[in-house]
């Protein structure tokens, strides 16, 4: 009985502790600023809008390697780094996450977001 009550604790401490910020992400040609408010670096992916339906991705959940943006700092990304971009694109789609630590030293994804920008 006490164990139950301990993960129950446990899981409502870190569920109200869980980073909810939006992304705040505004085009200024040519370029994306992202801006993450949080307390915790913010993980993305960003794919031309018409183009993600063609592509099979999955969030990066490595924080050594995954790009990402610090807390509470804020990042240019080009166009042109944009997957699938092209002059004519009008839409992009910002996946973004938080990384969540895992037994054994992994992590993993809290859940992915995505915000629709006008290009």
């Amino acid at each position: 009985m006490k164990k139950g009550l301990v993960s129950v604790g446990v899981f409502a401490i870190l569920a109200c502790s869980s980073p909810t910020e939006p992304l705040d992400v505004v085009a200024a040609p040519p370029s994306l600023k992202l801006t993450n408010p949080s307390e915790v670096s913010v993980y993305y992916f960003i794919v031309e809008r018409g183009y993600a339906a063609r592509i099979n991705w999955g969030p990066c959940t490595n924080p050594r390697t995954c790009v990402g943006i610090p807390p509470n700092a804020t990042r240019s990304v080009p166009y042109t780094s944009i997957g699938g971009y092209a002059p004519d694109a009008q839409e992009a789609i910002v996946y973004w996450w938080h990384l969540t630590p895992r037994l054994g030293g992994q992590f993993e994804p809290d859940s992915i977001r995505a915000v629709v920008v006008q290009l």
